[in-house]
């Protein structure tokens, strides 16, 4: 748990959110898998010398494990293919002239396949926002009813006559084809009139 939610704070920088457990023999696999990408590669550039180089080989097994198994699959794939590079390196035979040389070999070998990992679990996770972002946007668009065209309406009592042909009242129409609700009251006018009517109209 505590790792999630450190991963999800190095990706994008927000709190973790709800996750479903992932399958754990699933993620056995696939660990299994990649890590046997890195040793085949590692056995294929220590077979083809120091003279070839197929550093970017490596970067596949490393991309699939950041974008299946998240940041932290990808750092230890990053790791594990620093140190089958760095072997297959010792085995056929590579020499350096300072053991400085092969520590910053290490380091520059590790941070190029830990920004690649980082980049590949930030790009899923976006991507991922990205569309729960549009469904809740699908969502709010679906729940808001919009009116237009043409409303048959009655010029003496208002009522507006729906698609089945039934005349409704205006508020009621307005609340079922939108989101608006309404709060009756007097205008000036017809408060006026209402009290004149009503004989209770203030003398002057």
């Amino acid at each position: 748990m505590l790792l999630r939610k450190i991963e999800q704070a190095l990706i994008t920088g927000d709190k973790d959110e709800a996750q479903p457990k992932p399958n754990k023999t699933r993620l056995a696999f696939e660990y299994f898998l990649y890590s046997l990408m890195v040793a085949v590669l590692g056995y294929i550039d220590y077979a083809t010398g120091v003279e070839i180089v197929i550093f970017a080989f490596y970067l596949i097994p490393i991309r699939l494990a950041a974008v299946r198994l998240g940041l932290v699959g990808g750092i230890l794939i990053s790791i594990w293919a620093t140190f089958a590079w760095s072997v297959s390196d010792y085995f056929a035979g590579l020499k350096y002239s300072n053991q400085l040389v092969i520590v910053w070999n290490v380091l520059v070998r590790l941070m190029s396949f830990l920004v690649v990992a980082w980049l590949s679990a930030r790009n899923v996770a976006l991507f991922a926002e990205e569309r729960a972002a549009s469904a809740r946007l699908r969502k709010a668009l679906s729940e808001i009813k919009l009116m237009e065209g043409l409303l048959p309406i009655c010029a003496s009592c208002k009522k507006i006559r729906d698609e089945r042909g039934q005349w409704n009242v205006l508020e009621h129409y307005i609340q079922q084809h939108s989101t608006a609700t309404f709060t009756h009251s007097l205008c000036p006018e017809c408060a006026q009139q209402w009290a004149k009517e009503a004989g209770i109209e203030d003398e002057p």
